[in-house]
């Protein structure tokens, strides 16, 4: 509880400050959390700060304090009867992983509600507090560098609103989930949030993206193994992978193979610093190693190859989606993802098909089917049209 003229935070600052904190929190059944971190210049994100509101306070906890020891609030993560309520809350659930190696138990995303309510994809934390509870917050602290100390008042400010005004915005988005019997939608679609493998390096997004589908077998798995090579050096040191050694170094690298000095001094890609001595013999030991025992590749993202016809079918469906998304007020993207629009296209026609039974599209089942699945493939069987009408596309069914 903050007086008349003091700060509307307690700041955190000392080990005992923070186990009295938890102590007091014994009782508490919901808790808003968020995190401020840099990452810039290192692997892992740096927790700058943690920012704690309940009902009866708001407190913001200094990692950075002399002196500071945070496991305290591990008892808060472990809490089974302990919901956390968060805003777009990936990012911050990342930080908690790599810093404690433990997840909150249950979580409510505020950004995630917003999406089964019609709000938008990914509406910000402020935008969402005008609409929902018509508050005008300030964000000119949000670029600022949480790395440096003493953190200034309007920085401390800013924090601590990110999280005060948190509690009210998911009861009053909670209330309105109920109300349209959306509440356990959003259990179902918070779940990889508390997978701890969400959280883990993973390269595969990253090799499809550098690969040429073109090269061989052996130049595929030498541009994995490099990546995986980098990460760990990265993770090592504590820096990004980038400043460790670029993508298209790494291209290049995979492209030529070389497999001694003077080839690898040629590669007029690698800075200098990697043609010779210590760091060059490493890179060639590295090399010669993944050769020797390529790694196993992860599946590769062709995407669909799709006929005339059913690219023409893609654009449709990703038409209807959204006239149905806005029908039904809840964010295209949790109803059905490109790769997932992009599957059922190339399923029409296929074998006779007219829009698939693939239990590995989502939106062929549960709710999603209800919203959009079924729709989806009343359009690809004939039995669904799109016009325009008044001066807008509507979708209608045959009679």
């Amino acid at each position: 509880m903050t007086t008349k003229g003091s700060p509307p935070y307690r700041l955190i600052t000392t080990p005992a400050a923070l186990s009295e904190l938890v102590t007091s929190l014994a009782d508490c059944t919901e808790l808003a959390l968020d995190t401020e971190f840099m990452r810039e210049k290192t692997y892992y994100p740096q927790l700058c700060l943690i920012q704690l509101a309940s009902s009866t306070g708001c407190w913001l906890i200094d990692p950075l304090a002399k002196g500071m020891d945070l496991e305290p609030l591990r008892t808060l993560l472990t809490r089974r009867d302990l919901t956390f309520i968060l805003h777009s809350a990936t990012a911050d659930m990342e930080v908690l992983w790599y810093q404690f190696g433990q997840l909150p138990q249950a979580v409510f995303d505020t950004q995630a509600a917003a999406r089964l309510l019609g709000y938008g994809d990914q509406v910000a934390y402020a935008e969402l507090a005008q609409r929902v509870l018509d508050l005008h917050l300030n964000k000119a602290a949000r670029g600022t560098d949480w790395g440096d100390r003493p953190l200034k008042d309007n920085q401390l400010v800013y924090a601590a609103a990110d999280v005060q005004h948190l509690p009210l915005l998911a009861a009053k988005l909670k209330a309105e989930l109920a109300k349209r019997g959306r509440l356990d939608w959003l259990g179902e679609t918070s779940g990889e949030l508390l997978n701890p493998a969400s959280y883990q390096s993973d390269l595969s997004n990253q090799w499809n993206k550098l690969v040429n589908h073109r090269w061989k077998m052996p130049r595929q798995q030498l541009l994995y193994g490099l990546l995986l090579w980098r990460d760990k050096m990265a993770e090592r040191v504590n820096r990004p992978r980038r400043w460790v050694i670029s993508d298209d170094v790494l291209q290049d690298l995979a492209e030529a193979a070389p497999t001694n000095q003077a080839e690898l001094a040629a590669r007029r890609s690698l800075p200098p610093s990697w043609r010779d001595g210590d760091k060059a013999a490493s890179l060639l030991t590295a090399i010669t190693d993944i050769m020797a025992a390529p790694p196993a590749l992860p599946p590769m993202h062709r995407g669909a190859v799709l006929t005339g016809a059913q690219a023409a079918f893609l654009e449709m469906a990703k038409l209807l989606l959204k006239l149905r998304a806005e029908e039904e007020k809840i964010g295209a993207g949790l109803l059905a993802s490109t790769q997932d629009l992009q599957a059922f296209a190339e399923s029409v026609g296929q074998n006779g098909s007219q829009g698939g039974h693939d239990d590995q599209i989502p939106f062929l089942t549960g709710w999603r089917y209800d919203l959009f699945g079924r729709f989806a493939q009343q359009l690809a069987n004939g039995n669904l049209s799109l016009a325009y009408q008044d001066g807008r596309i509507i979708y209608r069914m045959a009679a």
